[in-house]
This record gives structure tokens, sequence and C-alpha cells, in this order.
């Protein structure tokens, strides 16, 4: 949520994508695998800024790893490598376990990572890097706006 990383990147990670030692997270991850989207395919426009709150549990789910190398999430049925769709099923379980009454697809974190740095920055230009998309108008679809917002911007409006 705090990286707004799609399922098929989070899949794709590796301990050393995340650390260098498997134990001290990196600040900024360098993205092997992503969407090339529009062309957009340099690996520099791939960097991914760790929040403090997502470097911290990344920190301590390193520890649980006791130096193991590979995949950075494995699954627990067959061993090896999580895949999309089990990240998907986990996502939905969690839901009904946690009492959603509407359950989301796991897109949807990706849409809130990227609507919260709006709110925080009013910048689409910063969300458009954080987002990685090569394309403006991408990330407007994004970046979604409550009943609040708008109310609060109405009211400030010269009458």
């Amino acid at each position: 949520l705090g990286c707004g990383l799609r399922e098929s990147e989070i899949v794709a990670l590796d301990v050393r994508d995340v650390s260098a030692d498997g134990v001290k997270p990196f600040r900024t991850l360098q993205l092997r695998v992503f969407k090339r989207g529009g062309g957009h395919s340099d690996p520099k426009a791939q960097r991914v800024p760790l929040p403090d709150g997502t470097y911290f549990k990344l920190e301590k789910y390193l520890k649980t790893l006791d130096g193991r190398k590979g995949a950075l999430f494995l699954s627990r049925k067959k061993g090896g490598r999580l895949s999309t769709r089990a990240v998907r099923g986990l996502f939905q379980r969690w839901q009904v376990r946690s009492g959603f009454d509407h359950a989301y697809c796991f897109h949807h974190l990706r849409h809130t990572s990227i609507t919260n740095m709006y709110r925080k920055t009013r910048d689409v230009r910063i969300c458009q890097s954080f987002a990685r998309h090569a394309n403006l108008q991408t990330t407007t679809i994004y970046s979604h706006v409550s009943d609040e917002e708008v109310l609060r911007a109405a009211k400030r409006l010269a009458s």
C-alpha cells in the first residue's frame, strides 16, 4: 500500500532487490521486473521509494528469512515463488476475515496509494513519478477525489 506496487512487481521481488545484506532494506527499490507501458522502459524510471512504515515492516520481515536468498515471498503450499493468483486469493480471504462489506481487487491498493500521494502533495507530477506512469493521463485515473474534498474546495470558491 505504501509503495503502490503492482502485484506482478511484488511477486517478482527477490531478497537482493530489497536488501544488499538480507538484513537492512534499501530506502529506494530498483525494480528489475515492471510493466513496460507506453514504451517507457527506462530502468531508472522504475525506482520505488519506501515510506518509513514499509521500510520498518520490511526490515522486520527480512529478519524472519534467516539469510534466505531468492524470492522475497514464497508460497506455503508449493514452496516456490508466490504467484499473482495467490496474492489475489490471500487478499480476498483477508478481507472476508476482516469483515469487509465489499470485496476489493488487489489493484485497488495501488489506486489508494496513488490517491494518498496526491492528497499529501497536491502535485499530479509527483504522483506520476511515484506511480511510474509514462502518461500523465493515466495518473489522473488513479487520483480519486472524495466528496469531502470537493465540498471543502467548493466552500473556498468566491461567490
